[in-house]
């Protein structure tokens, strides 16, 4: 949706709303959303939080004790590429 708008707008700013870094692999999001960037002239804005319901960590079989650690490391990497 976002490469859509990308596409069809000149000046309007593009956002993620939050993607939960914990449950993604970071290269992809920061792949994602380089190139997202580039086709949109940097007009992206890339929104990531840490998660806060155990729910959505149970369902990806993960324990929302790592929600943390896995948020920094994956910042880290992100902001390093």
């Amino acid at each position: 949706m976002l490469g859509y708008l990308a596409a069809r707008t000149e000046k309007l700013r593009l956002g993620t709303g939050v993607v939960v870094l914990p449950l993604h692999n970071p290269l992809h999001v920061a792949e994602q959303a380089a190139q997202l960037d580039l086709l949109s002239g940097g007009r992206v804005d890339l929104g990531l939080g840490r998660g806060y319901q155990s729910v959505e960590f149970e369902g990806f079989g993960m324990d929302l004790a790592e929600a943390r650690d896995r948020f920094d490391e994956g910042l880290d990497l992100i902001t390093g590429m």
